[in-house]
């Protein structure tokens, strides 16, 4: 069974998340400060869209030349300059940098906005280092997703700087939770199981008393899973509360947390969170799913409110928000309706088409819709085609004048004839004894009848002159078909059919067809017109017929006459039209074979294409319909 091209590129994104998988693994197991570097920069460099560079700088020492450096893809770009120097700066300034500009991206020289951004590691409150990467045609909201996630990603720089047992011991649980929550999204195949999964592992890993899990639709959220429950009551109470928290942080594109340590949500709106929380009883903590810079959903962790969301948990549960929320989302997009999924591909095309970039996606569209638009409007001959075969004029068949046999034949299908030429020859033995049996007779009625009238025997001489007429017609047709044993031609042209070279003194009967003959100069076209097009034909019209045997020349028609019944041939129905050749050509033959084009009027060209198809839907639709 052959895979259709979404399947491909959910195949594709698996594997991008197997990936992943295998650089967590890195981190959690390798005690090089290069390899752990190496794995670290990938891994945030496949979860930030629209990154095309990134470097990442450790110093171990007072010279530059002790310092780790680690690239994504490779070292060998014109970006890498910029971005050291983007890292110098927050070194230095022990701050984030952003730096703006714009750079050729092509061939062309087409200018691309970049963004150069720069956060630092810290060691012991100094900065030993930072992270670089370059954004191409990204908003204000892609840089600050963007900062986000590496400051996610940096405490894990942290902690491996650290180097202590507690430290050790705190990564690898926390991996441990990752990995084993990465393992409940891919090894369940449906997103029902993955996600009541997922929740449920959750809450027991960070010690919540419910974790819930939703995704948008439309304008709301719809929770599809929650910790330890079975079935979900989508119009009560509680539900109802949690979306509403869920909305809050994905209307603010960011982690909400209530109650929170002091200055850690200045700018932030937790008025949902806050009801929430003292109607609960508890702790909340509302992270957004994110794919390919979208939010796609929201999860939601509900604690008992002496055990508040410390700032590790915040951050090992939006590394698994991160992680997850790509493979869920393949998952329910994977489960969607077919409907569903052609809407949405129309809506991503709009918003290709519609949004910033994709040039090359909009040149194609404006082209074929300039394509469809002229078509559409420009207008050409309508012409119906049709098999065409020639055949003479006039068709006269050769016959057999009596019962015999052949004696000789000079002539065979594809032979030029002319008026009287002898085509064939039968036995004429019979005939010759016959005529003198005959010839007998008469001699021997001549003599009675003279000794009749000698004897003044009037009734005898009645008698025999009787006989002696019927002696004479015998003979004279006797004489008659003897002229007719040789067969001529009626009139100059081709031998159409008739082969007797075979038949050589085979017995023949009186009316068998022996040879068939057309004439050199006067044809007239077959054309096998389809019944769908039938309608369309008139006397008169003109047109033109390709032979096969002289496909370098047209000919032109004139039609002359339409059968009114329909014949069937290889499964479908046609109509026999004739029509007559303007001129006459001496390489034409008869039965020659082509493809005859009968004029009718100018039409739309996408009318002339199309037309055949939306008759057919037509017809189809009128008959399923009650």
């Amino acid at each position: 069974m052959s895979e259709t091209p979404q399947q491909n590129s959910h195949d594709g994104a698996f594997k991008a998340i197997f990936l992943q998988f295998s650089l967590w693994k890195d981190l959690q197991q390798t005690n090089s400060l290069n390899d752990f570097l190496d794995a670290w920069l990938t891994l945030q460099s496949c979860q930030i869209c629209n990154i095309s560079h990134s470097i990442a700088i450790i110093n171990e020492g007072p010279d530059e030349r002790e310092s780790i450096i680690s690239y994504w893809p490779d070292e060998t770009t014109t970006a890498v300059p910029a971005l050291q120097t983007a890292c110098e700066i927050a070194v230095t300034e022990r701050r984030i940098v952003i730096v703006d500009g714009k750079r050729s991206v092509d061939q062309d020289n087409r200018q691309a906005n970049i963004f150069h951004v720069s956060v630092p590691f810290y060691q012991q409150n100094e900065s030993v280092g930072a992270v670089a990467i370059e954004l191409v045609n990204v908003n204000e909201s892609n840089i600050n997703l963007a900062i986000r996630h590496l400051q996610w990603g940096v405490k894990w720089i942290d902690v491996f700087l650290r180097g202590s047992n507690k430290f050790k011991s705190i990564a690898n649980e926390q991996l441990s939770i990752v990995l084993q929550l990465l393992t409940c999204a891919l090894d369940n195949t449906r997103l029902q199981a993955a996600t009541t999964q997922i929740t449920t592992e959750l809450s027991n890993a960070l010690g919540c008393e419910r974790v819930s899990l939703g995704f948008n639709k439309g304008n709301k959220i719809e929770i599809i899973a929650i910790s330890n429950t079975a079935q979900i009551n989508k119009k009560s109470n509680v539900v109802a509360q949690i979306k509403s928290a869920m909305e809050e942080a994905v209307d603010q594109s960011s982690t909400l947390i209530y109650p929170a340590a002091e200055n850690e949500q200045d700018f932030k709106t937790v008025y949902v969170h806050s009801k929430l929380a003292e109607e609960f009883k508890s702790a909340l903590c509302t992270v957004p799913l994110v794919h390919n810079g979208c939010i796609v959903g929201a999860l939601f962790l509900q604690r008992p409110e002496d055990l508040i969301f410390d700032s590790e948990t915040v951050e090992l549960t939006e590394i698994i928000a991160t992680l997850i929320g790509p493979i869920l989302d393949l998952k329910r997009k994977d489960e969607e309706w077919l409907l569903v999924k052609l809407f949405n591909s129309v809506k991503s095309g709009v918003f290709k088409l519609l949004g910033k970039g994709y040039v090359t996606q909009k040149l194609i569209t404006i082209l074929i819709l300039l394509v469809i638009g002229f078509f559409s409007f420009a207008e050409s001959l309508y012409r119906v085609s049709a098999d065409a075969k020639l055949e003479g004029l006039i068709h006269r068949v050769v016959v057999a004048p009596f019962d015999g046999y052949i004696n000789e034949s000079f002539v065979r299908s594809g032979d030029r004839v002319k008026t009287e030429q002898v085509l064939a020859k039968l036995d004429d033995r019979d005939l010759i004894i016959e005529r003198l049996n005959w010839q007998g007779k008469r001699n021997q009625y001549s003599e009675q009848y003279r000794d009749a009238l000698a004897e003044l025997n009037p009734a005898e001489v009645k008698v025999l002159k009787t006989k002696l007429g019927q002696t004479k017609a015998e003979l004279k047709l006797l004489d008659e078909m003897l002229k007719r044993t040789s067969i001529a031609a009626p009139f100059d042209g081709f031998v159409v059919s008739g082969d007797l070279t075979q038949l050589m003194g085979a017995p023949i009967a009186k009316g068998d067809v022996l040879f068939e003959i057309a004439p050199l100069d006067a044809y007239r076209i077959i054309l096998e017109v389809d019944e769908r097009d039938i309608g369309e034909i008139s006397i008169g019209q003109k047109g033109e017929l390709l032979l096969t045997g002289k496909s370098d020349v047209t000919l032109p028609f004139q039609v002359k006459k339409l059968t009114p019944v329909a014949e069937q041939k290889e499964g479908r129905n046609y109509f026999r039209v004739e029509a007559l050749l303007e001129n006459t050509p001496p390489v034409l033959r008869p039965g020659m074979k082509g493809v005859g084009k009968i004029e009718i009027e100018d039409r739309k060209i996408f009318w002339i294409w199309t037309h055949h198809f939306l008759n057919w839907v037509r017809l189809w639709l009128w008959s399923w319909w009650p």
